[in-house]
């Protein structure tokens, strides 16, 4: 079976001492049902792009949105994520960590990845 993942991220600006990456797992029938039905949740909802900042923030173009709109749309992306997917997922790196275990290379056990390859993409994803 081939999973494909969908992953974004969030922290990556210098002032953030966090990175947190979050993502949806599926396979590519439930992918495909998911960007249909991501469709129609765009069209009721009225929405072109989804950021969860802007909607926090009142930003764009839902600015002039009700709570309840808003509590209305997390519902539905909440359900249709479960139903369109396998699972969901988040990670969150200490920034100061990382760059004191993994950039420096004196990386601790409890830091040490299940293998180099795994600790090589860490490096490259983050560097």
């Amino acid at each position: 079976m081939i999973l494909t993942t969908y992953l974004d991220e969030s922290g990556t600006h210098a002032e953030s001492p966090v990175l947190i990456m979050g993502g949806i797992v599926g396979r590519r029938d439930q992918w495909v049902d998911y960007d249909k039905k991501w469709a129609r949740l765009r069209k009721k909802h009225a929405f072109k792009c989804f950021h969860s900042k802007e909607l926090k923030a009142g930003d764009s173009e839902l600015k002039n949105w009700s709570v309840w709109s808003k509590q209305q749309l997390i519902r539905d992306l909440d359900k249709h994520q479960n139903k369109n997917s396998l699972f969901r997922f988040v990670t969150v790196v200490n920034k100061q960590e990382f760059h004191q275990h993994y950039k420096t290379g004196l990386i601790a056990d409890r830091f040490r990845p299940p293998n180099l390859s795994t600790h090589r993409t860490n490096r490259f994803v983050f560097d």
